[in-house]
């Protein structure tokens, strides 16, 4: 055992005094541990994508959240809140916010499509 005054000999049983023996690691394997590890990788992508993928529970509360402080920003801005008085005078009665945000989110969350190459042939 290695103590403050360096190696202070074997471990002991302190009611018995005889030599304890140390137990050979019995733990996991590392192919064990190194599957345990992706499948926990995996979970956690897998939450990632529920929590704030695309209608996950992040962005629905991120929307709404947005689409409030819209609606507050048009109701404290004049030429704004013109604007949505004037569609609504013409029948587009909505939640200006709301539409903004929902629009803006689905933009976000597009999904790309790579360019195609030119093949040459033609």
């Amino acid at each position: 055992m290695n103590g403050p005054m360096g190696n202070l000999g074997a471990a002991t049983d302190i009611e018995s005094g005889e030599v304890l023996q140390e137990e050979p690691f019995t733990g996991p394997s590392n192919q064990d541990i190194e599957a345990r590890m992706q499948r926990v990788a995996g979970d956690y992508q897998d939450l990632m994508m529920d929590l704030a993928g695309d209608g996950g529970a992040v962005v629905r509360e991120v929307v709404s959240l947005l689409a409030q402080r819209i609606n507050k920003l048009i109701e404290k801005d004049p030429e704004a809140k013109a604007y949505a008085r004037l569609l609504v005078q013409i029948g587009h009665k909505m939640n200006f916010g709301e539409k903004i945000s929902n629009s803006l989110i689905a933009k976000a969350f597009e999904k790309k499509q790579a360019p195609q190459k030119d093949s040459g042939l033609e």
